[in-house]
């Protein structure tokens, strides 16, 4: 039996449904596809085991980026494919249903068949077997994702050795989402990618990238459990952390931010409003990052082009250090209890704006007072050790030096005589 449809509206119906299915189906669970003619209709069935829908959401599924409820850990996310499918469906006529089944999912297409055939329609054919290029796709990109998933992470690492441009990792369960991101970021960014929180862990401990992007529902783990765990481990926590989310009501928001989350943006999202967080993400932390690496006073805070809560922060403590610099004992103890924060708190908010632990700002504060001392008095050198904290002329010769490039009174030989 033979009969009209769209060719290619058909096609895409049928790739959206089989690529759900298979992203969908947990390992050793099975994926299946039938197609029959009934009554003048083309009956599509596509089927997954593995997972149920809760009955009060199935309808939901046809929702652009809907989360349904499958696993307390687990979430099915519909991304934009299953309501552009039924659309499609619409479009032609027909109709799509899906229902819990055996411990599985399935969706069902009823297509008319046209009885004329108008240029470009395609004529079913029992003969006519030999799928185009676009359903030969479905198996070959779920076939090669780990090996390309793999080489595609191999690269950036090779190049990060040699650029000088900055490293985003990409977090995303849905393939053509983080396909997307990447193909965007890509010509200013060097790029990381993994399909769930518990892979991006492994790969944020090889490669250390420079923000982070996740969606939250993942399997193995989320976002939120992701961004959390980046936020308190003491060499990542410093790390930009961009939340994407179908999740867009304030509880929600409220939630990301709580597990330390920079920028919270909900799906759907303009690519350009991505692209500019990013890169103002990356600016405000690089610009942080200078303030304190560069050789200049830090009373320049105050003049600086920075957050108001941030700039009252660096202000607060750095006069702490400042008025304390003659205690040679002066830790990052003595840092959290005047700041009234935890010692995970004080570490992730320093480590963010000036990319130094505690220990390492207090030392820097100290020698970039002996600078100053060494431009603008005629102090000894012995004597501005000594009145900047330190209490071991060669560690702070050695210190002095790994900051300033040269001794101290070279650097002031230096500096006078500009």
């Amino acid at each position: 039996m033979e009969g009209a449809v769209d060719k290619d509206k058909v096609e895409k119906i049928m790739f959206n449904l089989l690529s759900n299915a298979c992203k969908h189906s947990p390992k050793n669970q099975e994926v299946t596809f039938t197609a029959a003619v009934k009554a003048g209709m083309l009956e599509i069935r596509v089927y997954n085991s593995g997972i149920t829908i809760p009955e009060e959401q199935l309808e939901q599924l046809f929702t652009r980026f809907f989360a349904a409820d499958t696993h307390p850990r687990e979430k099915f996310s519909a991304g934009i494919g299953l309501a552009f499918t039924r659309q499609l469906v619409t479009l032609l006529q027909g109709q799509i249903t899906v229902t819990n089944e055996d411990s599985g999912v399935a969706f069902r297409v009823s297509l008319p068949l046209q009885p004329l055939v108008e240029e470009g329609a395609y004529i079913i054919q029992q003969e006519d077997v030999t799928p185009s290029p676009l359903l030969q796709s479905i198996a070959e990109p779920l076939g090669k994702q780990e090996q390309d998933f793999t080489e595609a992470n191999r690269l950036p690492q090779i190049e990060s050795l040699a650029g000088e441009r900055k490293s985003i990792l990409i977090v995303e369960d849905e393939y053509a989402i983080r396909h997307l991101l990447r193909d965007v970021l890509a010509a200013q960014y060097i790029i990381y990618e993994a399909a769930n929180g518990a892979e991006a862990l492994d790969l944020i401990r090889q490669a250390l990238p420079d923000l982070i992007i996740s969606d939250v529902m993942m399997p193995d783990m989320n976002g939120l459990e992701l961004c959390d765990r980046v936020k308190n481990a003491p060499s990542t926590c410093h790390i930009p952390f961009i939340i994407l989310s179908a999740r867009g009501a304030i509880e929600n928001e409220i939630e990301g931010y709580e597990a330390g989350a920079d920028a919270y943006i909900p799906k759907p999202f303009h690519i350009t409003h991505l692209q500019v967080r990013v890169r103002k993400l990356l600016e405000y932390r690089q610009r942080m990052h200078d303030l304190f690496r560069a050789d200049s006073p830090v009373g320049n805070i105050a003049d600086e082009e920075m957050g108001d809560e941030d700039k009252q922060f660096l202000q607060q403590i750095v006069k702490f250090i400042e008025d304390n610099f003659s205690d040679d004992s002066l830790s990052a103890a003595h840092l959290e209890k005047h700041m009234n924060l935890s010692k995970m708190q004080l570490y992730r908010k320093l480590k963010a704006l000036s990319n130094m632990t505690p220990g390492e700002f207090i030392k820097c504060i100290r020698l970039k007072e002996a600078a100053q001392l060494l431009v603008t008095t005629q102090l000894t050198v012995t004597e501005i050790f000594y009145r900047t904290g330190f209490n071991n002329q060669s560690y702070f010769f050695r210190e002095f030096k790994k900051q300033y490039q040269c001794s101290p009174n070279e650097y002031r030989a230096q500096q006078t005589a500009v």
